[in-house]
């Protein structure tokens, strides 16, 4: 059952960017590294060795997000999306079968993820060589995770749904017009989000190599027809509004985390939030987009984050009661936000101004002044924005938000 289904997750991985037509190029390669913990409760399962496959399928964006330019461009952003299978440190590279029966059970993880990332052409024209960073984020599932009874020595993931994150530098060399050669260094990141206790997380540092084989694009091409934009099936073409943000945003949001793992209470945490942005991006009196200026492919925005803790009672296992009190938190915070057509990647990093109470700090690993997040928007209309973020403080998740974003 296990094999079959290893062969069917296999099976998917390689075929994935052809079932869904890729536009500009679709990306194959496999991937291996080390397990590095960050936590002094994870050093059991430090130096263990990891193996995977991943596809990804790309988008190319041309430069203005409306427009395309006559030749293709060697400096390019492009979206992506990317599925991905690996053994979590339970693979053959660990040793024979009767060793790895002995190692803390990680089991197998699959996944998907958004991608957004750069491609950066060598100085000399003519050369084949090209250099990208890319960063990613989505769902990801184990098929083992910490149990008290079955598998209590891994404390580092403690539930199915777990959410994955990569950062990757990547050396790509031209083999035609169509095949590339892709070698890159990564640092993967899975961690539950605090959805289920214990959750300290773990770290993959990876090397990878791969083929990527582009799709659709020509030697040259028509920047308009009949002045309308001409649509590449390599480009993502999207509206000019999708590019720009208000000054003005507000938004509302929810998590859902688990307090401790001796007092299993699950309690909802309110997010809301309001910021300005700092644009130079004009529009024109008729409301339309100045395309003699490409359009911003970022900004600075800064803000508050209002947090709201609903109370909640739970006892401990040997009968101890807990009441949590409900609380407010304040935070202000400044963000970079990267655009890359209907999807914004953003960072950011705050600082309390109504900081978390004392035991909170202890209890949930908290920093009691400073906060940093990971986030993803993507219009769903010109003013409204489904956001995901990932909160935490430095290498430790507080928790995933959800919610919608409105301009104003």
């Amino acid at each position: 059952m296990i094999r079959q289904s290893i062969f069917y997750c296999l099976y998917f991985i390689f075929t994935f960017p052809f079932l869904i037509k890729a536009q500009h190029s679709v990306e194959l390669s496999s991937v291996s590294g080390l397990m590095v913990s960050h936590s002094d409760v994870t050093n059991n399962l430090n130096l263990r060795k990891s193996f995977g496959f991943q596809s990804t399928v790309l988008w190319k964006l041309p430069p203005n997000n409306s427009t395309i330019p006559t030749h293709p461009a060697s400096n390019y952003r492009y979206l992506g999306f990317s599925v991905y299978g690996m053994d979590m440190g339970d693979g053959f590279l660990n040793g024979n079968k009767t060793i790895r029966e002995q190692l803390i059970g990680m089991g197998i993880g699959a996944g998907g993820m958004m991608i957004a990332g750069a491609n950066i052409h060598s100085k000399n024209v003519s050369s084949k060589n090209d250099l990208r960073v890319q960063c990613g984020f989505g769902p990801m599932l184990v098929t083992k995770y910490y149990n008290p009874v079955t598998n209590p020595l891994n404390l580092a993931i403690s539930s199915t749904l777990n959410f994955g994150s990569l950062l990757k530098g990547q050396f790509l060399h031209q083999l035609s017009k169509s095949s590339t050669l892709t070698a890159g260094l990564e640092l993967f990141h899975v961690s539950n989000s605090n959805l289920q206790k214990p959750n300290n997380g773990l770290n993959y540092f990876q090397a990878s190599i791969g083929w990527m084989q582009k799709l659709h694009e020509t030697a040259s091409h028509q920047s308009t027809v009949k002045d309308k934009p001409y649509k590449d099936r390599c480009y993502y073409i999207g509206k000019p509004s999708e590019q720009l943000a208000s000054t003005f945003q507000v938004s509302f949001r929810m998590a859902y985390r688990k307090y401790r793992s001796d007092y299993p209470v699950y309690y909802p945490v309110w997010i809301l939030e309001g910021d300005y942005g700092f644009t130079n991006k004009k529009i024109n009196v008729a409301g339309s987009v100045n395309d003699q200026r490409p359009l911003p492919k970022g900004e600075w925005r800064i803000g508050f984050d209002l947090f709201h803790e609903n109370a909640a009672t739970a006892k401990s296992v040997n009968g101890t009661l807990l009441s949590i009190d409900p609380r407010w938190e304040l935070g202000l915070y400044g963000r970079r936000v990267f655009r890359v057509g209907f999807v914004d990647i953003f960072i950011d990093l705050g600082t309390y101004l109504i900081p978390p109470k004392a035991e909170r700090v202890k209890l949930l690993q908290k920093s009691k002044w400073l906060y940093n997040s990971f986030g993803t928007q993507y219009r769903i209309s010109k003013n409204v924005f489904l956001i995901y973020r990932m909160k935490a403080h430095y290498h430790v998740a507080d928790y995933l938000e959800m919610g919608l974003v409105g301009r104003l």
